[in-house]
């Protein structure tokens, strides 16, 4: 959880230089999002490492709870856009 911190400064840093070209550079905002998907990552895999270690028997319930959770999201994208 040492990389914990790297999602917060990485979301003040995507804040800060995403306003485009006239202003900064294109690969500012890029630095900004690996340091956010670093974070993501790393909290995610920790979370689960937890719940391995917490739940013993039944985590495959508890794991298979969290992934489900978090694919909700992607119910978005998975649907046909109508322009």
């Amino acid at each position: 959880m040492t990389v914990a911190p790297l999602e917060t400064i990485g979301l003040f840093m995507f804040a800060w230089t995403s306003l485009g070209p006239p202003y900064t550079h294109w690969i500012a905002p890029m630095i900004a999002s690996a340091l956010i998907a670093i974070a993501n990552f790393a909290i995610y895999m920790s979370t689960i490492d937890y719940m391995i270690a917490a739940y013993g028997p039944v985590s495959e319930a508890a794991t298979r709870f969290l992934i489900e959770c978090s694919s909700a999201d992607c119910q978005v994208f998975q649907q046909r856009l109508r322009w």
